[in-house]
């Protein structure tokens, strides 16, 4: 639905500057007093919405931690996200841990990584290509175990946000 609005666009653009330059064209009229020229000329601009969607694709809803996780201090999980982002000053992406029994969490597979030693960070993402399309981008989440924490199944911990640039 994007491109078909794209596509609209660009047409449009495309007729405006063909009509245009067509309207710069200089017309000669008689007058009484002899000839006379006109000139028009028109100016527009084409503005792009700046997108950021954020969406997981198969992060899972719970995740189980083993008294081999908690003496290993992490557990890693693979997913995907859906991230679309067409600014070219990148975006902020803000991530939060709702869960005491994690201490911290890394996040790889985007611009950069993504790490908190604490329940939350916010960073400035740079641009990237990859993101200007619904592409799934593989991400890696370590997600760090508290020292007190028992083994056992939990929700999933990690909040993801897109954030105005």
């Amino acid at each position: 639905m994007g491109s078909m609005k794209t596509a609209t666009a660009l047409t449009a653009a495309l007729l405006l500057i063909a009509f245009s330059g067509a309207s710069r064209a200089n017309s000669s009229v008689a007058s009484g007093t002899g000839l006379q020229s006109a000139k028009a000329s028109i100016d527009f601009a084409i503005r792009i919405p700046r997108v950021a969607r954020l969406r997981e694709l198969d992060t899972p809803p719970a995740i189980a931690i083993t008294a081999e996780d908690v003496a290993r201090g992490y557990v890693r999980v693979k997913a995907r996200l859906e991230l679309v982002v067409n600014d070219p000053r990148g975006y902020v992406l803000a991530a939060r841990l709702d869960d005491p029994a994690f201490s911290g969490f890394r996040l790889e597979g985007l611009g950069m990584p993504v790490e908190a030693s604490g329940a939350s960070n916010v960073m400035q993402m740079p641009p990237d290509r990859r993101l200007r399309s619904l592409a799934p981008v593989e991400v890696s989440y370590e997600l760090r175990i508290a020292p007190r924490a028992v083994p056992g199944t939990r929700p999933w911990p990690l909040r993801l946000r897109l954030q105005s640039n």
